[in-house]
């Protein structure tokens, strides 16, 4: 497979581990990978293997065994980087707490909230309901058979959010406003409040919206389809 965008190494290509009090390498010590939110449970962290277009992932022995002179090695005691998956199962951020320990078990040093990511991955929504209100940084999958989904802008938008809505059942979409909403699109805008809105005339049309006015201003871009703008 491609390289993973959702694994994430440190930026040292060769880390090597200390002793906090004598500066000697951790010979033998051992690092322990858990959830930062729950430090009882271990989280995995992985080594690349593989060429081009064919890499993998494998999960590294946790905890894992330093070499005798200090450095990261696999369960075969090669020479590896620390890839780290920051995210749980839903794709929500789920960051790490990382313990190294000496070849006694003392503790040498502690690290929380690795690595310093701040954002989880977009949430993706399968939309079968006629109605919906969009949230920031969904993705908004149209699945209501025949019968047209409405979106409504939230009330309440913080300048940056986004909102993506991918088309896919007949029925189609219109994304619906609030009063004194607009939503920009290339040179036209759509009629000020409750009034104005943007709807699919193909089934698999989609727009990407971002807000750029705190609550009351929005730009469509990515959009595929001839979308109506009213």
């Amino acid at each position: 497979m491609a390289l993973d965008p959702l694994k994430v190494t440190s930026v040292s290509l060769d880390e090597y581990f200390v002793n906090k009090d004598t500066g000697l390498p951790l010979a033998n010590g051992s690092i322990e990978f858990f959830k930062d939110n729950d430090r009882a449970t271990p989280k995995n962290v992985y080594e690349l293997t593989g060429g081009p277009a064919n890499y993998t992932y494998a999960a590294l022995p946790n905890p894992l065994a330093l070499s005798a002179v200090g450095t990261v090695v696999n369960a075969n005691g090669d020479p590896v980087s620390i890839y780290y998956h920051p995210y749980d199962a839903n794709g929500d951020l789920e960051l790490y707490y990382i313990v190294a320990k000496d070849s006694g078990g003392t503790v040498q040093f502690t690290r929380q909230a690795w690595p310093n990511t701040t954002t989880g991955l977009e949430g993706v929504v399968d939309v079968t309901s006629p109605n919906a209100t969009l949230a920031s940084g969904n993705v908004y999958i149209i699945n209501n058979g025949a019968v047209q989904v409405n979106l409504s802008l939230p009330l309440t938008a913080q300048f940056g959010e986004f909102y993506t809505i991918v088309g896919y059942s007949s029925g189609g979409w219109k994304v619906s406003q609030n009063a004194g909403q607009t939503i920009h699109f290339g040179n036209q805008d759509t009629t000020a409040g409750v009034g104005g809105s943007l709807t699919s005339t193909n089934r698999y049309d989609c727009i990407t919206l971002r807000c750029v006015v705190q609550d009351t201003d929005f730009v469509a871009y990515a959009a595929q389809g001839n979308i109506t703008i009213v």
